[in-house]
């Protein structure tokens, strides 16, 4: 197994210090969402030439690319069936291709909050700007909860102060949601698996793995709509109507551990078919099941042994990367959080070497 993480435009800043920096710290193998790239966030499309020279800077670096993300819009309009499907289709093959042309092995998909079409809050208006971290709203929680309030989420505070983020269900419960946005568990299915069954065969022609990361908080049932990426029976059947090497899931283990089923069973559970294609190394305390939510804390701080997971890991012949997932707010961290980030990928390290 190797060190992941994922890096967004303001890691490209002043340079390749901030690259390096990463580097230095012992991270090997890197992702990216691809709305940093010039076009993504306008109109689904990316430019080959400028993922290639990404992957050919990082490489310069040390660092191998890991997986692109396409981020949750662009997912969610093919999941709720707006009639732009078709197109949205068309652009992830289109980019699937460009990845595997260039080498990149994994296309993340995220259908987060995919039936309920929440009304987001206005963009943030303190310290960091809105297009610092796109396509991942919660990525750097910790950071902006201040400065841009999210349904059911609160900022919370852990040893000696540090920053984290909160889920309760019971506000999330009564966050407003578009009346037009009515959706059947059945409905979503069929949207999704219509878009799998042009995009796996896509994929496989490219030599690229499509790893869904599922519903983030995974809630059955959200603001008046289902959800139906959320638990380890949903991930067995897209992998039973979709069947494929080349589909597969981005095992992220604060959110299946949020979902409270076992993350262990669930790693030997999907580990043995060769079905995870990307870790998120996330620690949590609480599970929805149990406490109505959950937080989001220090990678050292939560109930999931760490150690035990990446053991399941090991066992299980995973050799991919792991990646220590959101970042929390350390008291004089830098707006990176790489504070943070040195502790995260240190402990990991640590880990690892045992």
């Amino acid at each position: 197994m190797k060190i992941g993480a994922r890096i967004r435009s303001d890691w490209l800043t002043e340079g390749d210090e901030h690259l390096r920096f990463l580097r230095q710290i012992g991270v090997e193998g890197v992702g990216f969402p691809l709305d940093m790239l010039n076009g993504y966030r306008e109109t689904g499309r990316v430019d080959k030439g400028d993922i290639e020279r990404l992957v050919q800077r990082l490489g310069a670096l040390g660092f191998t690319t890991e997986v692109a993300t396409a981020p949750g819009p662009m997912c969610r309009d093919v999941l709720i069936g707006r009639p732009n499907a078709p197109e949205q289709i068309d652009k992830l093959c289109q980019i699937a291709q460009m990845l595997g042309d260039v080498g990149i092995p994994v296309l993340g998909v995220h259908c987060f909050y995919g039936a309920t079409l929440l009304r987001r809050a206005p963009a943030r208006s303190g310290r960091r700007p809105a297009a610092s971290a796109p396509g991942h709203p919660t990525f750097d929680m910790a950071l902006t909860l201040a400065d841009q309030p999210e349904p059911g989420w609160t900022l919370r505070h852990g040893r000696g102060g540090y920053a984290h983020p909160g889920f309760q269900l019971g506000p999330f419960r009564n966050t407003s949601f578009d009346p037009e946005a009515r959706f059947t568990a059945d409905q979503l299915w069929a949207n999704l698996l219509n878009m799998y069954s042009r995009l796996v065969p896509a994929a496989v022609k490219a030599g690229v793995k499509i790893a869904q990361h599922g519903n983030d908080p995974p809630l059955t049932q959200a603001c008046g709509n289902p959800q139906i990426l959320c638990t380890f029976a949903d991930f067995d059947r897209l992998f039973t109507e979709v069947p494929s090497p080349n589909n597969v899931m981005t095992f992220c283990v604060g959110t299946r551990y949020e979902s409270g089923e076992d993350i262990l069973q669930g790693i030997e559970r999907f580990g043995r078919q060769v079905k995870i294609g990307y870790v998120h190394l996330r620690n949590v305390r609480g599970t929805l099941p149990r406490t109505g939510g959950y937080e989001e804390v220090f990678i050292d701080d939560g109930d999931v042994n760490l150690r035990s997971v990446l053991q399941a890991l090991k066992r299980v012949g995973y050799d991919g990367a792991v990646d220590f997932d959101h970042v929390m707010q350390v008291s004089g961290d830098s707006p990176l959080a790489r504070d943070y980030v040195a502790f995260a990928v240190g402990y990991i390290r640590g880990l690892l070497s045992e």
